[in-house]
């Protein structure tokens, strides 16, 4: 079944160069001559180039894979796989192109001129990038993936389906236009417009514990000038193995709004919390070091003014004991002596050198009395006079 029917692709498939030439005919006599032509007169399907092995083909309806050959024209329902290596190109009727990266899997949905250019692509896994020559009035060129379809206007674009997502990145075409692409997801009403060069639509899968969710982000220019040059021929076998690291970091840098990296940077702008060094004012919490002020409580030390309790010294009236105090029982003579000995009123002066109970140190008091320390006993009895 699969034989017969790549046999008759092969009887209705003419060469590339002539397809190109039936299809420029029909654009530029319009409409109604596409319509005078049969079924089997209309260019349909597409050619596949092999790049790069392994790459299988399977025929519509058998999900049979077997070994694909190069020239090979595949029709509406068949499926292209490649292995981890494998490279493959699809060149459709209206010279559009569809290149295959390894590990991707793609089938055609349609392939065929209905008035216009209509195609359509389904793809389930990998990576695979479209350049898609402008279409006429009525034309149209899809991308379905089981996340998300991809409705091309006229560009150059990239579809990668991963392992909890479907990405599109939109390129510059080689003759510098870009299009437009919209991605508009399977269970959602958010659609992601991509209208300049390295705009980027996400479409994650869905699950019964999480709703499917869309996302739009910008890949940086080095990976996008990798991706449009691999666009610039999409037989370059160079250029399709550097467009897997591209796509790699393009899927990478969308998935990355996901994460809480944005709130991240909130929290940066928590760094006001910096502001909260204002705090920092708490400092004047030093100036209660005013207790150090406290300290004015050395000024208590006018408690040495307490050391006008000196001006007791008027006790020098007990040099009147210098009188001749006659005691009881005592000479005469002894009596001047016995002043003298009355004369220890004196020590009242608080200690002027003299012997005192003491034990004739004199610089407590005259401590006090000149608190600088300096100064001798003689000194002592200035502050008396200045009372």
């Amino acid at each position: 079944m699969k034989s017969a029917q790549r046999a008759r692709a092969v009887l209705h498939t003419a060469p590339r160069w002539l397809v190109a030439v039936a299809v420029a005919a029909m654009w530029v006599l319009g409409p109604g001559a596409a319509a005078s032509l049969s079924a089997a007169e209309l260019p349909v399907g597409a050619t596949l180039s092999v790049l790069a092995d392994p790459v299988e083909v399977a025929g519509q309806g058998d999900g049979i894979f077997g070994a694909a050959t190069s020239g090979e024209t595949l029709l509406a329902g068949d499926t292209v796989r490649t292995g981890s290596s494998g490279i493959a190109v699809l060149t459709f009727f209206d010279g559009s192109e569809t290149q295959l990266g390894s590990s991707s899997q793609l089938q055609i949905e349609q392939a065929d001129y209905s008035g216009a250019p209509q195609i359509a692509l389904f793809q389930t896994q990998g990576t695979s990038l479209n350049r898609v020559i402008p279409l006429p009035p009525g034309g149209s060129f899809r991308t379905d993936t089981p996340d998300a379809a991809g409705l091309v206007r006229g560009t150059s674009y990239v579809v990668n389906v991963g392992a909890t997502a479907s990405t599109l990145a939109l390129l510059t075409d080689r003759d510098g236009h870009v299009g437009h692409v919209q991605v508009v997801p399977a269970q959602v009403d958010s659609v992601v417009d991509l209208v300049r060069a390295g705009d980027v639509g996400t479409a994650s899968h869905a699950t019964s514990e999480q709703p499917q969710t869309t996302s739009a982000s910008h890949v940086d220019d080095a990976v996008l000038a990798t991706l449009e040059q691999a666009a610039q021929d999409l037989h370059d076998v160079g250029g399709a193995t550097a467009v897997s690291g591209a796509v790699a970091s393009v899927v990478a840098q969308a998935a990355t709004p996901a994460q809480p990296a944005a709130p991240a940077t909130a929290a940066q702008a928590a760094t006001p919390a910096e502001g909260a060094t204002v705090a920092q004012p708490a400092t004047p919490a030093q100036p209660a070091t005013p207790a150090q002020a406290a300290a004015p409580a050395q000024a208590a030390t006018p408690a040495q003014a307490a050391s006008p309790a000196q001006p007791a010294t008027p006790a020098q009236p007990s040099a009147l004991a210098q009188r001749v105090i006659p005691v009881q029982g005592a000479p005469s003579g002894q009596a001047a002596t016995s002043a003298q000995s009355a004369t220890p009123a004196t020590p009242a002066r608080g200690g002027d050198g003299g012997p005192s109970s003491n034990g004739g140190s004199s610089k407590p008091a005259a401590a006090i009395l000149n608190p600088t320390g300096h100064g001798d006993a003689s000194n002592s009895l200035a502050p008396p006079q200045h009372l």
